[in-house]
């Protein structure tokens, strides 16, 4: 090549500049080319572009859409009431379940504000679930609602009662719909905020028809509608939150912090018991098999009040609050401080759990006519100490 042709310095062309250009698509043959057309101590000139993409410029937003199934099955056999020497094996039938949620995440005020939210919807298909219902007949009882006694006996007659787990199927489709907000801000002196709330809405469709086996009464047809009724466990509301700070020294580094949940009230059965009779189903007092009337309680023809059919049944109607599997809001604060050398060897860490010893139930054991609840700890205090060797 002439030395007029050659040039002091080689440029991409600026119309290149604005398209993706890396060196790796130049082949070995190009840069040769391309030095043998530079005068000497020319200067080859290649313009690279780079990009900085942080969640200041670009937010996360996503959507999933899944779909999950659940199989059928058997549910325990228990003896026939028409037929003493027979038993009957109910199945329930498969669950089908679509769950769409839409969420975003983001970052503001460089990247001292992080909030992560989510919508989610969820369809259930033929929902699954289970109640406890009553085996066997309960003992006969005297006016005064106690049981009776045996004459041969001279003691009272045994309760062979005894309660079987059954799963069944909503008839109609269920929702479920909630948001969940996860919100951490940065704040001076190494302190942090973190809030969290959880809002849902999950109930059992309309038309969902169950036997009341909260009332003891035996094989007796107590049909009623748990429709609207809330899913178990579920509250409406959850909202945890917590304070922290981490202190750095030559000490070693010191943090504390207060954390907290308040949850709002739920129930830990389908029945949604708050004192009151659920909804009575079109089943009530009709035997399921054969159709015909099995009446729970009866009327005074003269109009003087309801009588009964089933003296269990009254027991449970002069005292209604014996049905209630509700648990009120509550609200609950730790507290932790912790110290750790700095090279991060041994650490000693003071905790009060349930500062202020709230009580509230976190089970329930369901029996027809016994509901036995089960609590939290009280309030704890303590330390922890960790060596690292």
């Amino acid at each position: 090549m002439a030395e007029r042709d050659r040039r002091p310095r080689i440029d991409q062309p600026r119309e290149g500049r604005r398209r993706w250009n890396p060196p790796s698509l130049f082949t070995e043959e190009f840069y040769r080319a391309a030095r043998g057309r530079l005068a000497p101590g020319g200067v080859f000139l290649q313009w690279l572009q780079t990009y900085e993409v942080d969640t200041e410029t670009v937010r996360t937003v996503y959507a999933t859409l899944a779909s999950g199934h659940k199989a059928g099955g058997f549910n325990d056999s228990f003896p026939n009431p028409d037929e003493p020497d027979n038993y009957l094996t109910p199945g329930y039938g498969p669950e089908t379940a679509y769950a769409l949620e839409v969420g975003s995440k983001n970052e503001f005020f460089g990247r001292k504000l992080r909030v992560n939210a989510s919508a989610f919807a969820y369809m259930y298909k033929n929902l699954q679930f289970q109640t406890i219902i009553t085996v066997g007949s309960p003992p006969p009882l005297q006016p005064n609602g106690q049981v009776a006694i045996n004459p041969d006996t001279g003691v009272a007659y045994p309760d062979n009662r005894g309660g079987a787990a059954v799963r069944q199927n909503a008839k109609e489709t269920a929702h479920i719909l909630g948001l969940d907000v996860d919100a951490t801000l940065a704040l001076p002196a190494g302190l942090e905020l973190n809030l969290h709330p959880l809002l849902m809405d999950a109930r059992f469709p309309d038309n969902t028809y169950v036997n009341d086996d909260r009332l003891g009464l035996g094989t007796a047809p107590a049909q009623v509608d748990i429709g609207g009724n809330w899913l178990p466990r579920v509250s409406p509301f959850t909202l945890n939150y917590a304070l922290s700070q981490i202190l750095f020294s030559e000490a070693g580094n010191f943090d504390w912090i207060i954390q907290g949940q308040t949850r709002g009230p739920h129930f830990f059965t389908a029945f949604n018991g708050d004192g009151k009779f659920e909804t009575r189903g079109p089943g009530w007092g009709i035997n399921p098999i054969t159709g015909a009337a099995a009446p729970i309680e009866t009327f005074d023809p003269d109009g003087d009040g309801p009588l009964t059919a089933n003296a269990a049944y009254t027991v449970i109607a002069n005292d209604p609050q014996r049905l209630t599997d509700k648990q009120p809001t509550y609200t609950t604060i730790n507290l932790g401080l912790g110290w750790r050398k700095a090279d991060g060897l041994m650490g000693v860490r003071f905790f009060v759990n349930n500062v202020f010893n709230t009580t509230y139930a976190t089970n329930m054991a369901t029996q027809p006519g016994n509901y036995t609840r089960f609590y939290n700890d009280p309030r704890m205090a303590g330390v922890r100490v960790r060596m690292d060797f």
